[in-house]
């Protein structure tokens, strides 16, 4: 391996850019410590999320390790040892109430940028790698103001790589949905390489050091190259990614994922009602997810055809993005392995938030489903949901194109209409009595059947 990256700016900080930065910069993690890049900067867009991080920069002592119960996530934000001393990296955070540098300050007014995207200019003044980790919310936010950044003439000699994080679907007005990568190769300037990184994961997962991969996925020529630079930086012990070319499929496999796992979690919920009189099982053996194994491989089935028809029929077929046969998307890490790691994860924030959700829904049909979501993600789950948001793009999706996808429909009901966890479970049970529909093609594609016309 060649050094190809010296400086690492990690916009904004959160769980998993944390997680993604701790995979360069862990020396537990590399056989050659001396390849890993020699500088990681952070964006903080609260000051006391920055403070915090800080804190444990300057005092190893004071880090707090995540999976402890004594962790709070709503006053520790470090979710890595910054303060280790065998990491090597000179390490800064930076905050919209951090000091800004002269020379920092004339290039924000020239770009026009505000208080809070001076921090980030400064982040990433001296970066060769932007991993860009915002919410799916934010990601527009956050791209415009690197365009910004980017585009002014003291910038115009730095282009940095950038490794977008981000999972979801942006829908606008029209009904027409884009991806990440699609939101960074058209926001950010052309000389600046991009790419994308989806699962399979679970971050915490990584955390303990155990075996995962990922998939990293670039259109940018030469495309070998840029994702062998990007493998070599992210390999480790524990953790080797895998190429793909297909950057907008596998972006949009991972982001409908989400939903699937919002069902699954739902799906857990109405199992563990309808067990809990049966008494020859005990309450452990009911709470474990030992008999949710039917309910869930019907899901996880079920999601995967509403995502490739959904794939298909908007982007896939009308020629907006490059061909993607079926095998490639739905045998695919970011497709299959993403659906199927998230979809069976105790530890994925979407099962959990889908699982306190449908609890709750089934105590109370009529409450408010919005004040629900809200009352969930702030009291159970702490951290952003990313499915929440996706199904309610799905939603103006199907309404707009008039999908024919009643899977994701029925999740999106649930979370915003009216469906109740058992309606939707009998729902998914209506297919019974017929063939199973599929689309021939797959077959013949994937086992070389003749008679499939």
């Amino acid at each position: 391996m060649t050094r190809k990256y010296h400086s690492v700016a990690l916009i904004p900080e959160g769980v998993w850019g944390q997680t993604v930065a701790s995979l360069i910069f862990d020396p537990k993690r590399h056989p050659d410590y001396s390849k890993v890049p020699e500088k990681l900067t952070m964006y903080s867009w609260r000051d006391h999320r920055a403070k915090d991080l800080e804190r444990i920069i300057n005092d190893p002592s004071a880090y707090q390790d995540p999976f402890s119960p004594e962790f709070n996530p709503e006053e520790n934000f470090a979710y890595f040892n910054w303060g280790n001393p065998d990491i090597k990296a000179d390490i800064k955070v930076y905050s919209p109430l951090s000091t800004i540098e002269r020379h920092i300050d004339r290039i924000s007014e020239e770009a026009g940028l505000g208080e809070k995207y001076r921090a980030i200019l400064q982040a990433v003044y001296d970066s060769d790698l932007i991993i860009l980790a915002p919410r799916s919310s934010e990601l527009m936010e956050y791209v415009s103001a690197l365009n910004k950044i980017y585009s002014s003439a003291a910038m115009q000699d730095k282009s940095p790589d950038v490794l977008c994080l981000t999972k979801g679907i942006f829908v606008d007005d029209e009904g027409t949905a884009k991806v990440p990568y699609e939101i960074i190769e058209e926001g950010l300037p052309k000389r600046m390489r991009k790419a994308i990184m989806v699962g399979p994961n679970i971050s915490s997962e990584i955390r303990l050091y155990l075996p995962a991969t990922s998939v990293v996925a670039t259109k940018h020529s030469p495309r070998r190259r840029f994702l062998r630079e990007l493998s070599e930086l992210l390999s480790g012990y524990h953790f080797r990614p895998v190429w793909s070319k297909h950057p907008n499929a596998l972006g949009w496999a991972t982001a409908v994922k989400n939903v699937v796992a919002i069902g699954v979690g739902i799906g857990n919920s109405y199992i563990e009602d309808t067990l809990k009189n049966m008494t020859e099982l005990s309450e452990e053996q009911i709470k474990n997810g030992s008999y949710n194994s039917n309910l869930l491989g019907e899901i996880v089935t079920l999601g995967m055809r509403d995502g490739w028809h959904a794939f298909n029929h908007l982007l896939n077929r009308h020629g907006r993005w490059s061909k993607v046969r079926p095998e490639e998307y739905l045998l695919s890490f970011g497709a299959l392995g993403d659906t199927i790691t998230t979809a069976d994860s105790e530890n994925s924030r979407n099962v959990r938030f889908g699982y306190h959700f449908g609890k709750e829904l089934i105590k109370n049909p009529h409450a408010d489903r919005e004040a629900l979501i809200e009352d969930v993600v702030q009291e159970k789950i702490k951290q952003a949901v990313e499915g929440i948001p996706t199904a309610r793009d799905l939603q103006k999706l199907i309404k707009t194109h008039k999908l024919q996808v009643p899977f994701f429909e029925g999740v999106s009901e649930m979370l915003f209409g009216d469906l109740t966890p058992d309606v939707f479970v009998e729902k998914m049970f209506e297919t019974a009595g017929r063939y199973e529909t599929y689309d021939d093609r797959i077959l013949s594609r994937l086992f070389g059947r003749r008679d499939v016309k």
